[in-house]
């Protein structure tokens, strides 16, 4: 059962798999003032009573928490209830949520090694990101042959997140002219994408979003340009492909991304550009030298291949008490 919010998109995704979800109130943390601030506290104890009764009536043996202000009346339930309660943080750095839930958790697993120091107890284990097996299996000819392109060219991948990047996404709009006559372009928006006539592009593709296609289009690309969200580069450490990431900003964030974006630097000789300091010129540039360099295959395995493996081997050792 997955508890989630009425807005998410992950609705739509867990009832084609015919999963149970059940919708709570939520109130949204802020680290910042706000109007919203004062409404938004008192959605939190009656998500806290809406969860109590969906886990009593469903009983789980554990609850494993992504974080998020979602989970927060969730792990409360949960302990009141008394029932196992794990905690999953993927960024280096933890959220407001994750700090609140941590101290209702029974175990906090972590993403990386050096998030350790935010736990400064025995409850936490690094046991990495988990990432859709399907990712390791894309098929180039497969997304060649759904794209159509019309000429052989390198292929450019360029993925916003769930929700898309609207600044990202007007770049690479403005930028089209230059990149296209060198470039293939596979373009996944978000559902908040400006309805710009992009007819014209013979060889420009835009998605709204995409799943299993996904790991195609990975697997067709050269070069990947992204958001550095903990899950999305969980995946491409598993990938031997051209990286540029573009985090948010702390202008729009706890500057979680950008974290995120110099740890993966470090071992994946990925090019980090700046949002303040993204223009249409410099995105072709980054793109002209990242194509030119020679990139290194590396040797050392992602742990994240085997973090779901980790975290069932952990649901099991609560299930069988």
């Amino acid at each position: 059962m997955y508890i989630g919010s009425k807005q998410g998109m992950e609705k739509i995704i867990l009832l084609e798999h015919h999963l149970a979800f059940k919708p709570i109130l939520t109130g949204k943390l802020r680290r910042y003032f706000t109007i919203k601030n004062l409404w938004d506290i008192f959605k939190i104890p009656f998500g806290v009573i809406q969860s109590l009764w969906h886990i009593y009536k469903f009983k789980p043996d554990v609850i494993f928490s992504k974080g998020g202000y979602v989970s927060v009346p969730v792990m409360v339930a949960g302990f009141i209830l008394r029932k196992k309660t794990i905690l999953h943080e993927s960024d280096l750095s933890i959220g407001l949520a994750n700090k609140i839930s941590a101290f209702f958790a029974d175990e906090i697993l972590l993403g990386h090694e050096d998030t350790k120091k935010f736990f400064p107890n025995k409850k936490s284990i690094t046991v990495g990101i988990p990432v859709r097996k399907f990712i390791y299996n894309g098929d180039k000819n497969k997304a060649a042959k759904l794209l159509e392109f019309p000429m052989r060219k390198p292929v450019i991948l360029i993925i916003g997140g769930s929700l898309g990047a609207q600044f990202i996404n007007e770049i690479v709009l403005s930028s089209l002219e230059k990149l296209l006559p060198k470039f293939n372009v596979i373009h996944v928006t978000g559902k908040n994408f400006s309805k710009q006539d992009t007819s014209k592009f013979s060889n420009y593709r835009r998605f709204d979003f995409v799943d299993q296609e996904l790991a195609d289009f990975y697997d067709l690309a050269d070069i990947i340009i992204s958001r550095a969200g903990a899950n999305t580069l969980a995946e491409l450490s598993c990938l031997n492909k051209k990286i540029i990431l573009i985090p948010l900003p702390k202008s729009s964030s706890r500057g979680d991304q950008i974290e995120n974006a110099q740890n993966f630097q470090k071992s994946h000789q990925a090019k980090i550009i700046d949002q303040e300091k993204l223009t249409s010129k410099i995105l072709i540039e980054t793109i002209q030298d990242i194509l030119a360099e020679k990139k290194a295959i590396n040797p050392l395995e992602s742990i994240n291949q085997h973090a779901a493996k980790k975290i069932l081997t952990i649901f099991s050792h609560y299930n069988s008490q």
